[in-house]
């Protein structure tokens, strides 16, 4: 009987430990989790400024060749213009060599 009691005793000792064991395990895989959860937030936040940057840069670069586009219509009208002017004075310089024969 006493042997008995003494088995029970120790099978006893043994579950508590266990469930202590098991109690730290969760615990360390709890706060394990909570880390990951933290780093993941992060991440994610610098995702989205990185986002953000690369969206700003776009718009930029957007803003810069709409720019530059009408600076090249506004000078491809001005070489135009030019080209009108010189056939206007090649034409009137003919119109004038015409009148002195």
């Amino acid at each position: 009987r006493d042997r008995k009691a003494r088995a029970a005793q120790d099978e006893m000792r043994r579950l508590v430990e266990q469930a202590q064991e098991q109690e730290a395990e969760q615990a360390r895989l709890e706060a394990e989790v909570a880390r990951s959860s933290v780093r993941i937030e992060e991440i994610d936040q610098g995702l989205l400024e990185k986002k953000a940057m690369a969206e700003q840069v776009i718009g930029q670069r957007r803003a810069r060749e709409d720019l530059e586009a009408k600076a090249v219509a506004k000078v491809q009208g001005a070489l135009r213009e030019v080209d009108d002017q010189e056939m206007r004075v090649k034409a009137q310089q003919k119109r004038v060599e015409a009148l002195r024969q």
